[in-house]
């Protein structure tokens, strides 16, 4: 792991200081994970009509937000998107972080990064399952895919063997891990390893460090520095 490691920080690709994008999600409807995991201040939802903004926001700015999305204000004022970044976190000294979103109408605010997200087409077999997200960059000033990363939550179904009846597969957990795959310029591909969650950590909860998640992955790629709860 240590040699894997290794090799992926030596894997970067260069991109604006302020590093704004516009999400193309093909999973859900307007994923923006990065924006909430890496020091990222915008990112952007762009529709037919009008484009969505969110924004990274702290203290008592998150306070100033409407409680819930309104349609009929949606053009006038903030609402909050994420209340809260790190709900998990107990520790000392945690500053309270937010996402907050606005429609605006008319052409989007100039950006230079598409981040596009999709579901892996790893799928693993029967034994080891994997349910996974794609993700890639492209560079408008360029048209170029920049850098591209394959993740998937790797689980395991054991076999168990009770006398006199059929031998049982039971599910072990929701997920073992993040595995990283990290693609760079060209037809270079870098493997990343898996990184398990901590023991005791509630696997169904979000989980506190980036390095946790699928789109940590991406971040790293880029760059980005990771939100920290103390920020």
């Amino acid at each position: 792991m240590a040699a894997i490691n290794a090799a992926n920080a030596t894997q970067r690709v260069s991109i604006d200081k302020s590093f704004v994008y516009r999400s193309v999600d093909h999973m859900s409807v307007g994923d923006t994970e990065l924006l909430e995991r890496f020091q990222v201040q915008n990112a952007y939802l762009v529709g037919k009509d009008s484009t969505t903004i969110r924004s990274w926001a702290t203290g008592y700015v998150c306070e100033q937000g409407q409680p819930h999305w309104n349609y009929k204000r949606r053009f006038e004022s903030y609402f909050v998107y994420r209340r809260d970044l790190f709900p998990n976190y107990r520790g000392p000294k945690k500053n309270q972080q937010c996402i907050l979103a606005i429609d605006i109408q008319g052409s989007p605010p100039p950006f230079r990064y598409s981040v596009i997200r999709e579901e892996s087409k790893l799928k693993g077999d029967w034994l080891n399952p994997r349910f996974g997200t794609d993700y890639s960059v492209v560079d408008s000033k360029s048209d170029k895919t920049i850098v591209a990363i394959q993740t998937a939550s790797v689980s395991t179904v054991p076999l168990i063997f009770i006398p006199g009846i059929a031998n049982l597969a039971l599910w072990n957990g929701p997920s073992a891990g993040w595995e990283f795959s990290l693609q760079g310029v060209g037809v270079r591909r870098f493997a990343a390893g898996i990184k398990p969650r901590p023991k005791g950590e509630n696997p169904f909860s979000a989980p506190t460090d980036a390095d946790q998640t699928g789109v940590g992955a991406l971040g790293k790629a880029l760059g980005l520095i990771p939100r920290q709860p103390t920020d």
